[in-house]
């Protein structure tokens, strides 16, 4: 039996300040304890919603797990960012929509679940909104134990404020590269990285603008570097306007990193923005 539950959605205010999200759904900042008959959670997904979207600003935030009775380790993944609007009639769109934050974790692969165990759910903004965004997050709850076509439990590490006060990284306004601000993944031995993520949050949006390019990463430690495309920000036409910002995934690979491993990300900007938005990635390993 595999069964969605609902971690239901709290405001993350309008600073960069971590909130818990409701657990027990009822509203207030609670703990997930995972039901009786539960032993492994395969995945999660998360969103993101404002009621009140703000001109040039965008939403960019995480969602973070951790446990009282249980080491997570890394695991921040990005919620679908709400990209800016322009004028006073814009609308925000909502990207791909929740399902594009869908995660691996496989949680009880390591140790499997007894029932029991608290989760403690956050979401937090990457850039600070004059308008509180909201946060939620589903889980799937198994009965029979962790997901074998996923194999193990998975981490997820990003360039968020959580890793590094000074995340996000400004994308600039050239068709240059830009340096985001390094991560580290810990351990003595060696990883696979499986997924990577990354996303651009755009600030005050031109008509006709847009913005393209790809994101990288190097260690010494990683044979190749990792390269994708970023999701296009598309530009529009008029005085009032919207444009859609989706968080660009690469899954489906498998490259070996020995640990410790401190990754160098960087933006390749074919076409910048007029105007600066924040770019941030992810990685998922095992």
């Amino acid at each position: 039996m595999r069964v969605p539950v609902v971690i239901s959605s709290r405001s993350i205010g309008t600073s960069t300040t971590a909130t818990q999200l409701s657990g027990d759904r009822s509203g207030n900042a609670t703990d997930f304890i995972v039901p009786t008959w539960c032993r492994a959670i395969p995945r999660v997904r998360g969103s993101t919603s404002i009621t009140v979207p703000t001109a040039g600003q965008s939403v960019e935030a995480s969602l973070r797990i951790t446990s009282t009775d249980l080491n997570v380790g890394n695991y921040e993944v990005w919620l679908e960012p709400l990209a800016s609007v322009l004028g006073a009639t814009g609308m925000s769109f909502n990207g791909n929509g929740q399902n594009a934050a869908e995660y691996p974790w496989n949680m009880g692969a390591t140790r499997r679940l007894q029932g029991g165990e608290h989760f403690q759910f956050f979401g937090q903004a990457q850039v600070a909104n004059t308008s509180a965004a909201r946060a939620a997050a589903v889980v799937w709850c198994d009965s029979d134990g962790p997901d074998p076509s996923i194999g193990g439990q998975w981490y997820s590490i990003a360039t968020s404020i959580f890793n590094n006060s000074s995340n996000p990284v400004s994308t600039g306004t050239s068709a240059a590269v830009v340096t985001g601000t390094s991560f580290t993944i810990s351990g003595q031995g060696s990883v696979t990285i499986r997924a990577l993520y990354g996303l651009i949050a755009p600030g005050t949006i031109v008509a006709s603008d847009s913005t393209v390019g790809w994101f990288t990463l190097t260690a010494p430690e990683i044979a190749v570097p990792l390269q994708w495309n970023v999701e296009p920000v598309n530009g529009f036409l008029g005085a009032t306007g919207q444009v859609q910002s989706l968080i660009s995934q690469m899954e489906g690979i498998a490259v070996a990193a020995v640990t410790p491993t401190t990754i160098t990300n960087t933006l390749t900007l074919d076409v910048a923005p007029a105007n600066a938005g924040k770019f941030a990635v992810a990685a998922m390993y095992q």
